[in-house]
């Protein structure tokens, strides 16, 4: 029979998860800093849905800003001040929340962006009175005011509470290299264009930057296009638009560094020496002004023929039509906008005020120099402000995605100019259409979508032809992948694909689900990561994978646990075929190991032995020297480590007696041994190498950097096992042909090819995934590769190994999961609330999570019918 192989490895498999008392799962490579727009928030919030009563005083105050627990300690710190306090939550939970009619917010605290999804279902009370009363006694900044407006004409969706914006930084010492005649301060982008041409003949060096790798988008949608089109959307392919993308191409783009498509934050090249002239967000150049505020100057935005466009990020406070206590919430308001609260938040946080009469007096240099910077861009006469798109809801970062593809392709890529603009066009008014987008500024108001205006003269597309006048086809095969979106990555894996013929195209998970389930018919292979296909296979939206994993089996040993795991808890459909997979390890200095218990095998611990490790580092060093990525991927420690490895589960056993237990042993026996810095570490690497941690835990990628810069210095080895099992959480990316797929034998070819042991080991040496097939040669890997994948290997083939997946069918409210993780952690081993009581609490949301989304069950805890249930 065709299947009796790939059913005799689940069958094996079963047996082995029945003995061992494990399961399969996955988490994100990708899973990095999420930054937002106006301050970089890379770690998750605190209880969002903390008791009301408890958490704050009259008035209860969510926002989405302030996340970071840094931030938050200083933000609380002011809000003190008046007797108030808030919760922290992502943006899709708290427009949820407040949506659902909980009744449970007086203020949303929230970026411009979040208001209109809320504003389309009359969820916001009327702001024009509270604006009207605090205009007695303040000046609020009228054009903010007006963004409030959301395009009415008298109903004040938010009031204006701090902003943020991308400037422009130097060195003092490009200043002479400035045209003749110009002032910084009023420059032109042509002028700009001669400066860093300037800068380059004079030193030979390309001494201006762009965060390409950051929010380049930003640097497009905000200042390019509006100071040369006068609009975002509307102009997106005319004429200006046009002269602007050969003007970038021609003159710009090669006087700035080569390394731009590298930066990601322009601070450091800055500091480095290596740019002279650079744009970023505010709170990507902070550090630099900070550093040597005598050597860098910030000046506005350049302008353009149409303006000196620039994007203010608009931070705004709103009261929920269905608040408690409104009263207090226009209290809390009144206090958030004084004058006195809006220069604290300057000096502690980086906002800038949107009232006047600030005092900036004492400002940190670094914040008081990008200040006078911000003003004069905001108060220049040409002032073009172009808001941060709106109205596109979870597919808001397809605009970013179309904005950068018309780039790359014209300017890095040499394409058509023409072409691609009236091609990308075409999928900014298919996003328009789609989402039913009304059109924002600097883009004129309209009724219905956002309309993109006709290519001019020049924007005219071509298709190509074969010599015989028919259209050619650009691919046999289309690939489109959640994977490998940055540019470096693309170029790399891009290599590797042309040795089989083949190409892909970059996608984040949403547009992708989208463009499936609007059944477009036009993709033939997805790559994407386990947790991207659940939606799909509850459409039917996914052909049948086993075949193509039988035809495979006959010549490559794909892994078992990866194969069951694409069957999605059926029993003979597979959603996907394993492509490649990373994971999170733990890492140690040599100089460590002479602490092991006695008899401790580092390769085999349990986690009551690590816990003693830690201890006699302590003992016999006087220092912490254990470090956990409080700051980062932290609740993936918790949800992939811990709990499955202390209670076999991670929903069910949320609230067990096994959990209280390790609760226990982590507030009295771990956590006084790790280093109170963790509370800040977000990737491990830095702190192994600069000798603050002696041992750690975090993502391959996130450690990487040690093993590559001292190897003689650091090992990596498997996660600790508990009483449980080995927990661990492994990253499956999988390889699934849709059900519409115009080529389903050509998508084969591919998938057939990217699992070749070759293959899968080019990846493994130019990108950092680790194989699914056996057969893979490592004796050329780059020596930090080699040594963490020794330990990926040892953790995944460990007799107690006990895979946990990563939280699937939670949709757009995944992040909720973790911070009710988070949450316990907090509140039981950092803030010494009683364990049973907050497991309690956290388990009642968490199932209220599980009802409400109707998730079932995912590995390690068994497979469920219905919402997965937390056990009492």
């Amino acid at each position: 029979m065709k299947n009796l192989r790939i059913f005799f490895l689940l069958f094996v498999l079963a047996f082995f998860v029945v003995a061992c008392g494990g399961d399969d799962a996955e988490t994100p490579t990708d899973e990095t800093d999420t930054t937002t727009e106006s301050t970089d928030t890379t770690t998750d919030a605190e209880d969002a849905e903390e008791p009301a009563d408890e958490a704050m005083g009259d008035a209860l105050f969510v926002s989405t800003q302030f996340s970071p627990v840094e931030e938050q300690e200083s933000f609380r710190a002011i809000l003190a001040e008046g007797g108030f306090d808030f919760s922290a939550s992502e943006e899709g939970p708290l427009i949820d929340q407040v949506l659902a009619g909980s009744a449970s917010v007086d203020v949303v605290g929230a970026l411009h962006g979040t208001f209109p999804p809320l504003a389309r279902e009359d969820a916001m009370i009327n702001m024009a009175d509270i604006a009207d009363d605090l205009s007695g006694d303040r000046d609020l900044a009228q054009a903010f005011i007006d963004t409030g407006l959301l395009g009415t004409d008298d109903f004040l969706y938010y009031i204006p509470w701090m902003q943020a914006t991308y400037i422009m930084a130097a060195h003092t010492d490009a200043l002479q290299y400035l045209p003749d005649g110009v002032d910084v301060n009023a420059i032109t982008w042509e002028q700009f264009g001669q400066w860093c041409q300037n800068i380059l003949d004079e030193t030979g060096n390309q001494g201006c930057g762009l965060p390409h790798a950051g929010l380049f988008h930003r640097f497009l949608e905000g200042y390019l296009f509006p100071s040369f089109t006068g609009g975002m959307v509307s102009n997106f392919r005319s004429q200006e638009a046009m002269d602007m993308m050969a003007w970038a191409r021609d003159t710009l783009w090669p006087t700035i560094n080569p390394q731009s498509i590298n930066y990601d934050f322009m601070q450091e090249p800055l500091l480095s020496g290596e740019v002279m002239v650079a744009f970023d967000h505010t709170a990507r150049l902070i550090d630099a002004f900070n550093a040597e505020p005598d050597n860098f100057i910030a000046f506005p935005a350049p302008a353009g023929p149409k303006g000196r466009g620039f994007m203010p990020v608009i931070v705004g406070l709103g009261i929920p039509a269905d608040a408690p206590n409104p009263e207090a919430g226009a209290e809390l308001i009144e206090f958030l906008t004084r004058p006195d609260v809006q220069g604290a938040v300057l000096r502690d946080l980086g906002f800038f005020p949107v009232v006047d009469g600030v005092d900036t007096s004492n400002l940190p240099v670094g914040v008081e120099i990008e200040a006078g910077a911000v003003a004069a861009q905001a108060n220049a006469p040409d002032a073009l402000p172009a808001l941060l798109p709106v109205g596109l809801g979870d597919r808001g970062g397809e605009i970013n995605q179309i904005f950068r593809n018309a780039f790359d392709r014209i300017v890095l890529n040499g394409e058509d100019i023409g072409s691609v603009m009236t091609e990308e066009g075409d999928n900014l008014q298919a996003l328009m259409n789609e989402t039913g987008a009304p059109c924002w500024a600097p883009d004129p108001a309209g009724d219905g979508p956002c309309q993109v205006n006709e290519a001019g003269e020049m924007a005219t597309a071509v298709e190509p032809t074969t010599d015989d006048g028919d259209t050619a086809v650009a691919s046999d095969v289309t690939f489109i992948s959640t994977q490998f979106s940055p540019v470096e990555e693309q170029e790399a894996f891009r290599a590797i694909l042309g040795e089989g013929g083949y190409d892909f195209s970059a996608s984040e998970e949403g547009p992708l689900i989208d463009q499936i389930l609007a059944g477009s018919g036009s993709i033939d292979v997805v790559g994407a990561l386990h947790g991207t296909f659940p939606p799909l296979a509850r459409e039917d939206a996914m052909m049948n994978m086993i075949d193509v994993a039988e035809d495979l089996l006959d010549s490559r040993d794909l892994a078992p646990a990866f194969i069951d795991a694409g069957l999605l808890g059926t029993d003979d459909f597979l959603y996907y075929v394993p492509w490649m997979q990373a994971t999170y390890i733990m890492a140690a200095n040599v100089e460590a190991l002479a602490y092991l218990p006695d008899g401790a095998d580092v390769n085999a611990l349990t986690w009551e032995q690590f816990g003693q490790w830690c201890q006699n580092i302590v003992d016999e060093t006087g220092e912490q020297k254990c470090g956990l990525p409080h700051a980062g991927l932290f609740h993936r420690f918790l949800e992939g480590y811990l709990f499955p490895s202390f209670t076999g589960g991670m929903v069910s056993e949320f609230r067990s007696d096994a959990a209280v237990d390790m609760m226990a042993w982590a507030r009295d026996s771990l956590w006084p041994t790790i280093n109170p810095e963790s509370i800040n570490y977000d990737f491990m690497q830095e702190p192994l190498l600069s000798g603050d941690v002696w041992v750690a835990f975090d993502h391959t990628a996130r450690l990487i950097d040690a093993f590559n810069a001292e190897p003689d210095n650091f090992i990596a080895f498997p996660a600790p096992a508990g009483p449980a099992g080995r927990g661990f959480m492994p990253v499956i990316v999988g390889l699934g042909i849709p059900a519409d797929a115009p080529d389903p034998e050509g998508a084969a070819a591919l998938i057939e090819f990217l699992t070749r042991p070759d293959v899968q080991g080019a990846v493994l040496n130019d990108l950092g995934f680790f194989p699914v097939v056996d057969g893979v040669d490592t004796s050329n890997l780059p020596v930090g590769v080699e040594i963490e994948a020794g330990a990926v290997n040892a953790q995944a083939t460990a007799a107690d190994a006990l895979p946990a997946l990563l939280p699937v069918g939670l949709g757009e409210r995944g992040g909720e999961i973790n911070q009710i993780f988070r949450n316990a952690f907090d509140r039981i081993v950092l803030d010494g609330e009683d364990i049973a009581t907050v497991l309690q609490e956290e388990g009642n949301n968490l199932q209220a999570l599980m009802n409400e989304t109707g998730a079932p069950c995912w590995a390690p805890d068994p497979a469920s019918d219905g919402p997965c249930q937390v056990n009492e």
